[in-house]
């Protein structure tokens, strides 16, 4: 079963699911509020504005605490499901993010939603991770406390004042510091993957480099975060690999992209963030294909390997939509 915030959900009833996604937050509220443009109303027809440049209209779209906003964009999604199933969106906002400040808007949210259910995400936050590391405990005791806390805020909710909502996942920025896994990280690694373990609850895993550092293959450090992932427990189909975009561009680019393909033959899921914007698939010899797609798809969509007598079905409904064909092994199998 799929946990919401209001109540589980059978995953054999879910037709659509927007895996990352900020339902409500104040992301960008320093940037919004000091604009001149702060109190204008997000429009439909500026979504595609704020799709190319998040900070577009003066940062508007980086201060969405209004709930009737939310609703109406919501509701827009709604009425474009036919089907008797139901669209399940992942609200991956982070509590630094605004997502216990908006827990009681979060809820009014989704019972006015008749078709779409809102998951939220647990994590641990930077300060709790000093004060876990720095508590004297030993390694296995500093793990041991962070899968209690993420465990409770899975089974007991996020309370805000009268009001409850319950994470279906676990989100997790990591920022890795060097070539090798320091001890922070080792903690913070064991810690989630007892969680996971013990709960079953997906965990995405969204990785940023320190910009102060000298340059390092962070490709490396990923795999070994997966093998003691893992080797401590956490199911590898629950395991996403967050903005994967990253891969396909720059460096990247090419042979790089094996990178990605050893990931999904491993059983990791891959979110990328700019689908719609950009068709991805990938060749025989693992190369990159890119076309254009239409604007009104989704933020981000699931990808995992396609089985073979998958792809001719999926290659048509691409080109029905005006997608260029892309040889070999598409990717895509989670297509709303």
């Amino acid at each position: 079963m799929i946990r919401t915030i209001q109540k589980l959900v059978d995953p054999e009833d879910v037709d659509v699911v927007l895996p990352h996604e900020h339902v409500l937050h104040n992301i960008g509220a320093n940037v919004a509020i000091i604009s001149s443009q702060k109190s204008l109303e997000i429009r439909i027809e500026d979504l595609i504005d704020y799709r190319h440049a998040p900070f577009a209209h003066g940062g508007r779209n980086m201060l969405l605490q209004n709930e009737d906003e939310a609703f109406r964009e919501l509701e827009r999604l709604q009425r474009s499901n036919s089907s008797k199933q139901v669209i399940l969106v992942v609200d991956v906002t982070l509590p630094v993010e605004g997502r216990d400040l908006l827990v009681n808007k979060r809820l009014s949210l989704a019972k006015r939603l008749k078709d779409v259910h809102l998951l939220t995400v647990s994590t641990v936050e930077t300060t709790l991770m000093n004060d876990i590391v720095n508590s004297g405990l030993s390694i296995e005791d500093q793990s041991e406390r962070i899968a209690n806390m993420l465990e409770a805020e899975l089974i007991y909710g996020i309370k805000r004042e009268e009001c409850v909502a319950y994470p279906g996942a676990i989100y997790q920025q990591i920022e890795l510091s060097g070539k090798k896994m320091n001890a922070q990280e080792q903690v913070l690694i064991r810690g989630l993957a007892m969680a996971q373990a013990r709960t079953h609850a997906p965990v995405y895993l969204s990785f940023s480099v320190d910009e102060k550092i000298e340059p390092f293959n962070f490709k490396d450090i990923i795999r070994e975060w997966i093998k003691v992932l893992t080797d401590a427990g956490a199911e590898r189909r629950k395991l996403v690999l967050c903005h994967a975009d990253r891969y396909c561009h720059g460096e990247s680019e090419g042979s790089d992209l094996s990178f990605l393909i050893e990931l999904l033959d491993f059983g990791i899921t891959i979110l990328f963030d700019t689908i719609g914007l950009l068709a991805l698939s990938f060749d025989e010899d693992c190369n990159f294909n890119k076309g254009q797609a239409p604007l009104s798809s989704p933020d981000a969509l699931v990808y995992q390997r396609a089985a073979a007598d998958s792809v001719p079905t999926l290659r048509g409904s691409m080109e029905a939509d005006g997608v260029q064909e892309c040889r070999g092994p598409i990717v895509v199998v989670h297509s709303p």
